[in-house]
């Protein structure tokens, strides 16, 4: 795999020889053209949903690291404050629990941060279940279009991965709950080692607000 500053360094050179030779484009075929740049240039690699290959090599690393087989990863969502959000949106971008309007990023990413599922930019007040039942992840799970790997737990046969998530979202076999209440020394183990992994969601989130400071900071419409 190429190393980040190697790929950086080529996208960036790639940039600098577009804008020399295209002095003469307006700021929106210049940025058409960065994007299609970068599309070219990692769609292959980074850009894709994970293939048959991918999530047996993912649930092999959960499995050593944490001892939970079929983990796919962790699912979540986290608000992108609009600070100059149009006052005709504000009321369908808002919710009590936020500080003003917001849009709301899902994200899916393992151990290593592979963020291979984003849905973005839903209204600020709808909940982790509105946008789970409308985001692709779902979509392609009810017609078939995400890759399917079986795995095997305590004998039992299972023909799918599933997602770590909290406990607000609906009883699916695409995702594992958080338990509320651990009344026997095995549900308050299994429940340290949920707590625990669902920190590489959080991490996620904060490496892209630390990485990419336009997700920290206020957007212009």
């Amino acid at each position: 795999m190429d190393s980040p500053t190697s790929s950086s360094s080529v996208a960036n050179l790639y940039y600098k020889e577009f804008l020399a030779d295209e002095g003469d484009l307006t700021d929106e075929e210049v940025e058409q053209e960065a994007v299609t740049s970068i599309i070219n240039l990692y769609g292959a690699r980074y850009q894709r949903k994970p293939t048959w290959y991918d999530i047996q090599q993912i649930y092999e690393v959960h499995s050593n690291l944490h001892d939970l087989p079929g983990m796919i990863g962790s699912l979540d969502c986290s608000h992108w404050q609009w600070y100059n959000c149009p006052n005709a949106w504000r009321g369908q971008h808002t919710r009590g629990d936020q500080d003003g309007p917001s849009v709301i990023l899902q994200a899916v990413t393992s151990q290593d941060l592979w963020v291979w599922s984003i849905y973005f930019g839903m209204a600020g007040s709808c909940n982790d279940i509105n946008i789970f039942e409308k985001s692709p992840l779902v979509e392609d799970y009810i017609s078939g279009r995400a890759a399917k790997a079986s795995f095997y737990a305590n004998g039992n046969y299972y023909p799918q991965g599933y997602y770590l998530c909290n406990a607000i979202y609906p009883r699916y076999s695409i995702v594992m709950k958080m338990f509320r209440d651990s009344y026997d020394e095995k549900r308050a183990y299994f429940k340290k080692v949920q707590e625990y992994l669902r920190k590489d969601i959080e991490r996620c989130f904060g490496v892209l607000q630390q990485r990419w400071h336009y997700l920290r900071n206020p957007y212009r419409a």
